[in-house]
């Protein structure tokens, strides 16, 4: 007897019993190898409907940026992103103001953004100036914050030229009109650090300059028909803003704390978010030269606490699709701990097509990683959760792994019962009689429960199943028969099934050499007559 896809059920000259087997299949599951829908391919593409994740040890991108100091940190920053830059920029190590004002400024320039001491070039910085040989070294602020003496310095590795003021806001000022013209401007309190820095990415990107402001007066700035003030009242007050109404345009984005600011402002702004540049919320130090990295890759920074993430910020990088993580600092601004956290998942956008890949003997996941497999993962195990492969639905864990040179999925760990939800329709029509259905489920069932646990393939080498392939009826039939196998002397039977037999059934120890009661040479008058060779 040969097992093929459509399939009537045939019961020999003995009688077997329907009989319940709950035990066995209470909580059980199977998994499939999935070739007969899929084919054999190495390029293969996937969707997501609800919300899935990869799942895994270092599924997700991540890179740290280390060092001793701040010093150290802004080098590898800058290391990062920029090999010979014509222009650097140099702001003194807590003029953090100066460094939000000329984040813009920097980034039409192509420069990255360095620390040094008041009084003389810092060491480490001079050594990144040797290695980085700019054409042009823009200096901010006047000689209280960068001396006369560290000039002369700096002096010896391009030409140099400063941006200098009596105080922030004029410096602010002078910076904003080096970025020329512009339709809309960015303002943030001059004491609040981590609210122009948030921000810095974005408005850099936008070619926005950021004006510094006092909490209750604002400076004489001319102001562009759109504003945003970043930060709550507390910063930035409301007098400020009610000014600037009177000529510009705003939009306010504030938060709870800075965490909550930073993530209001990729939500409100719809800011880039797959990749992403996490800073402790009270460095300053090392978020301030991130943010320049940030908007070199069309993202920004967030705040998390050196051990863990926000839960508005966690609901954010799944709403995202977030998948690598740029941590600026060492293991005193954020752990290992938290590291490693975030390199065990990335989540997949609703509705979002991904292509797989083979390279060099390994899955691509195009625009994230190259991993050994790729398993996919639903949030939780629900219809609403659905994987799309090869235009087929699937439910549950999909482990894509390379097979014979081939990219092979593998549906993992299906409830039983959904397993044969899947089988029904695929080795019978839908459209049949329910009863005819039910029958089918039984033997089915019979035929594929002592394979639970195991990993069998979707072909007629066993059972053709379909995935959330489902039908109203060949699920009724499933359901109206959970349990229930077939049985002879109390033991399963060798529920062998096939479409047709012409009208005679075979023997099975003709078939495959051992006799089974129940399956002997008999005229079978229920098939049609047809002729085989």
């Amino acid at each position: 007897m040969k097992k093929t896809g459509i399939t009537l059920i045939v019961l020999m000259t003995l009688t077997l019993l329907i009989a319940p087997f709950q035990s066995a299949m209470a909580s059980s599951t199977i998994s499939v190898k999935l070739s007969n829908y899929i084919g054999n391919k190495n390029s293969m593409d996937f969707s997501t409907t609800g919300e899935y994740k990869l799942s895994g040890s270092n599924v997700a991108v991540t890179k740290r940026y280390d060092g001793k100091n701040r010093y150290e940190v802004a080098n590898s920053i800058a290391s990062a992103g920029w090999k010979n830059p014509s222009t650097v920029v140099i702001v003194s190590r807590d003029a953090f103001d100066h460094a939000i004002s000329v984040s813009p400024l920097a980034y039409k320039l192509g420069a990255p953004i360095l620390y040094t001491n008041i009084e003389k070039l810092t060491k480490t910085t001079e050594n990144q100036l040797k290695k980085m040989n700019p054409d042009n070294i823009l200096i901010v602020g006047n000689t209280k914050s960068i001396s006369t003496a560290a000039e002369k310095s700096i002096k010896k590795y391009g030409k140099v030229r400063r941006i200098s003021g009596k105080d922030k806001f004029e410096i602010s000022q002078k910076i904003a009109k080096e970025m020329g013209n512009y339709k809309q401007a960015i303002v943030v309190g001059g004491n609040s650090f981590m609210n122009g820095i948030a921000i810095a990415s974005y408005a850099s990107r936008k070619g926005y300059p950021i004006l510094l402001t006092k909490k209750d007066s604002i400076p004489s700035y001319k102001m562009p028909s759109k504003v945003i003030i970043i930060g709550s009242t507390k910063s930035t007050g409301q007098k400020v803003e009610n000014q600037i109404k009177k000529t510009s345009q705003v939009t306010r984005i504030s938060g709870a704390n800075r965490y909550e600011l930073s993530v209001n402002i990729i939500k409100k702004l719809n800011i880039n978010a797959d990749k992403v540049y996490l800073a402790k919320a009270s460095s300053y130090i090392y978020a301030m030269p991130l943010s320049q990295l940030a908007a070199k890759s069309n993202s920004t920074v967030v705040y998390v606490k050196p051990d863990s993430v926000t839960a508005s910020l966690k609901a954010l990088l799944k709403e995202k699709g977030t998948y690598a993580y740029h941590l600026a600092g060492s293991t005193s601004a954020i752990t290992d701990s938290l590291k490693n956290s975030l390199a065990k998942q990335v989540y997949l956008k609703k509705n979002q097509n991904y292509q797989l890949n083979i390279s060099n003997g390994k899955i691509s996941l195009k625009g994230i990683k190259t991993y050994n497999t790729v398993r996919v993962v639903p949030e939780k195990y629900s219809t609403k959760n659905v994987l799309q492969i090869a235009g087929k639905p699937y439910l549950g864990n999909v482990n894509f792994a390379i097979e014979s040179g081939y990219i092979r999925p593998t549906n993992e760990n299906i409830p039983f019962e959904d397993y044969l939800k899947g089988v029904v329709p695929n080795e019978m029509p839908a459209s049949w009689h329910v009863e005819a259905l039910k029958a089918q489920a039984v033997a089915a069932r019979t035929y594929s429960v002592k394979s639970i646990g195991k990993v069998v393939p979707d072909t007629t080498a066993f059972q053709v199943y379909g995935g959330y392939n489902w039908y109203t009826n060949s699920t009724k039939a499933v359901d109206a028969t959970k349990g229930k196998v077939l049985k002879y002397n109390n033991q399963l039977i060798s529920a062998t099934y096939y479409s047709s037999n012409g009208g005679y059934t075979e023997a099975s120890e003709e078939v495959w050499g051992n006799a089974l009661p129940y399956l002997v040479a008999k005229k079978d008058t229920k098939d049609p007559v047809n002729a085989w060779t």
